[in-house]
């Protein structure tokens, strides 16, 4: 360089962000576009996929129409103002709001791609799915936030999915078209019947058909004297077996006689030819139903139509909508604590609206889960000589859970809710049983002394069917739509490889008009085979699919069987021969008749009998709760008293690793003992059910902890403190 050349000037280039931020209108265009794919999609999906809601809550087209237009636009707005305000407040921090609003978004788009993850098999029985599915949850989150930030091939691809702002609203609606609620169809045709006799057909949620033999695989006439007393009059079908594990496909196949598939609803539009439709279709009969569940029935029947304004039906659903978008936003455990449950209307389990006790006809409308021992004894009240043939429905959550009856009739718990989780259950629906064998087994027992007030209601209802000289000239239906697995680390309504021998075999009773003389058939029958069954005893005219036959059918009977399940069709010999599988498992641990082992799950059985004056009594007290309710739910009025034979609660102290051991004593006789369980989601809590009668109104039960050190045994005093839940 020359000494006489002026120097260059020098040049500050200002340092470059390494994120790309967007002006406001693009910004904003993006905000819109991705509250479309992260929060409306997801939430309409469902809203579709449950039309039992959209049909219980009586939502019409309108509604559904402001309800898609609000779930697009109320969020976006909210997002766009918000960086709107930003501009107008200082205009250098509407990037810091863009930012963070599309941390948020990535987030929640994070948290739905982690629940899939959530659903593999395997990953919540070994107790990692929470924290596997945060994991993936954050890291997907990061990804999604950096891509958006850092490369220029996003933005453009943003603006063709603002497509599915349009699409979305289309396959919503066209969802809720296909599925008949949107514009319901209006036409009834007349179904002929050559054969109108009175018709009773009972379904008993849960009842597995092995629960109810013993080992001779014959009804156990000691624990179950009404089902046998049923089997003398009808035909006993044992081989019987559900064709799907879920009340919600299991129960409009048996009354299709239609295989279900994952992708039906049990609503009228999908099986517009079941039992209930047809024969009000008749015009022939009358009918009484009690169907809690599905909504297969025509609406015609419905005596009390829910009927609301267009804004409560839009609020009230987008309410229930944000509730069921963070439950399927969030890991499903770190959702269940933190935020608030979604109402029961969402899964038709609403509470129970009044029901009048006088009405005997039409569609009565119980909840499902709740008031069940109200029903039977509405259904009994129902059951009487009628000037037209008459066609009698109940389908009872009996003997499902929640456990909570004796078999005499006594209630030994409170009336909760379904989605209230079992002790020692765990997952969304309290469905997955941990390893804890004890939980398991005090549930199938319970389970079992259920089926045995399953078995005084039938007998109610052959009492009355004979007292109105109604028995004789009905076809009469006893059955079930699945069964229940109690096995550690499995499932209780999955199948797999170890459940379905438990979830298959269901019960199914049919005595046909005039029929006095019962029979044990061992053809292989089907849940599907009861709607052709009922088709030909009724000579009702239509057309019976090609997968059913009936259990009378003159030519051979099928030579496989089938289970509709979540990875595809399983197939089992005809004989299914894994039922004995589950029959032997239950004898073993329960025996039959008489026997005393039902009531054998005892921790120290050495102890039961010995008076606590017996055994020296360590220093101090161990403080227990002692539950009036069960976890999650306060206690509420009953009809009846509860027996004092069901006790749970909680150590209230610090506790060692190993389970504490409790022993019951009435009048310083020790006549149970229970531990705490081990299952992780449960640590602390504890159980114990006593035979029926064993604590008096005027004896006193006290609770001492059983304290071991080598052959030695000590109890110390426990310190009972009263909750409420």
């Amino acid at each position: 360089m020359s000494e006489h050349s002026e120097p260059l000037p020098s040049v500050v280039v200002p340092a470059r962000s390494w994120l790309r931020d967007p002006d406001f209108p693009t910004a904003a265009w993006h905000v819109c576009i991705l509250s479309g794919l992260v929060l409306a999609q997801p939430a309409l999906e469902r809203l579709a996929a449950n039309v039992t809601y959209i049909i219980e809550q009586g939502l019409t087209a309108t509604a559904l129409l402001v309800i898609a237009a609000a779930t697009l636009l109320i969020p976006a707005a909210v997002l766009v103002g918000l960086e709107g305000l930003a501009v107008l407040v200082r205009p250098g921090c509407q990037r810091w709001i863009h930012r963070v609003i599309l941390a948020g978004l990535a987030f929640l788009e994070g948290g739905l791609i982690s629940r899939w993850f959530g659903g593999l098999d395997g990953l919540r029985q070994q107790g990692v799915i929470d924290f596997a599915q945060l994991a993936i949850m954050l890291g997907t989150a990061a990804s999604l936030w950096w891509l958006y930030f850092t490369r220029a091939w996003v933005w453009p691809l943003l603006n063709w999915a603002a497509l599915g702002l349009v699409l979305f609203p289309v396959v919503f609606l066209g969802t809720c078209h296909r599925s008949g609620v949107l514009f319901p169809s209006r036409e009834k045709p007349v179904v002929k019947i050559g054969n109108p006799v009175p018709t009773v057909m009972l379904v008993f949620d849960g009842l597995a058909g092995t629960a109810l033999m013993d080992e001779n695989r014959q009804i156990d006439r000691v624990r179950y004297p009404n089902f046998a007393r049923l089997a003398d009059k009808a035909d006993w079908f044992r081989n019987a077996t559900t064709v799907h594990s879920r009340t919600d496909h299991a129960l409009p196949a048996m009354l299709s006689g239609e295989m279900p598939t994952d992708g039906t609803e049990p609503i009228l539009a999908e099986y517009p030819q079941n039992l209930l439709a047809l024969v009000h279709n008749s015009q022939v009969y009358g009918m009484t139903v009690f169907e809690p569940l599905t909504r297969l029935t025509p609406p015609e029947l419905e005596i009390q139509p829910l009927e609301r304004s267009l804004p409560e039906q839009v609020s009230q659903t987008l309410a229930v909508l944000a509730r069921v978008y963070l439950k399927i936003s969030l890991p499903e455990n770190f959702a269940g604590d933190f935020m608030p449950s979604i109402p029961l209307a969402w899964f038709s389990l609403s509470k129970t609206n009044s029901v009048n006790a006088n009405q005997l006809d039409g569609l009565l409308g119980y909840t499902w889960d709740s008031e069940r021992s109200e029903q039977i004894q509405h259904f009994v009240a129902s059951l009487r000589p009628t000037e037209q043939p008459h066609f009698w429905f109940g389908h009872f959550a009996l003997p499902h859970y929640p456990f909570r009856y004796f078999p005499d009739g006594t209630a030994y718990d409170e009336e909760i809710r379904i989605l209230v989780p079992m002790w020692g259950a765990n997952g969304f629906l309290g469905e997955d049983w941990g390893t804890d064998e004890l939980a398991t087994d005090l549930a199938w027992q319970r389970y079992l002394l259920q089926v045995g007030y399953v078995d005084r209601r039938l007998g109610q209802v052959l009492d009355r069917l004979e007292a109105t000289g109604l028995l004789d000239s009905s076809l009469l239906i006893v059955t079930s739509d699945h069964g229940c697995s109690f096995r550690p680390g499995q499932s209780l309504r999955v199948p797999s490889a170890e459940t379905i021998p438990d979830l298959m075999p269901i019960a199914l009773f049919v005595k046909r008009p005039g029929q006095t003389t019962g029979s044990i058939q061992d053809r292989n029958v089907e849940s599907i085979d009861i709607f052709p069954t009922v088709v030909e005893a009724l000579q009702l005219d239509c057309e019976v699919p090609e997968a059913a036959e009936s259990v009378y059918a003159p030519q051979p009977a099928r030579l496989r069987k089938t289970l509709v399940a979540p990875g595809g069709n399983l197939q089992f010999e005809g004989t299914f021969p894994q039922g004995d599988l589950s029959l032997q498992r239950m004898l073993q641990r329960f025996g039959s008749g008489h026997d005393d082992r039902f009531w054998s799950l005892c921790v120290r059985p050495e102890l039961l009998g010995q008076q606590v004056s017996e055994f020296p009594v360590a220093e101090g007290t161990r403080r227990l709760s002692l539950y009036e309710a069960t976890p999650n739910r306060q206690r509420t009025l009953l009809p009846e008293p509860i027996d004092r034979g069901y006790l749970s609660g909680r150590v209230l102290d610090e506790f060692p690793d190993q389970p504490v051991v409790l022993a019951a004593a009435v009048d310083g006789r020790i006549v149970g003992v229970t531990r705490t369980l081990n299952e992780p989601n449960w640590i602390g809590t504890w159980e114990l059910l006593l035979p029926p009668g064993t604590i008096g109104d005027d004896q006193t039960l006290e609770l001492w902890e059983v304290l071991t050190e080598g052959e030695t045994t000590q109890l110390r005093r426990c310190r009972l403190v009263v909750t409420l839940h």
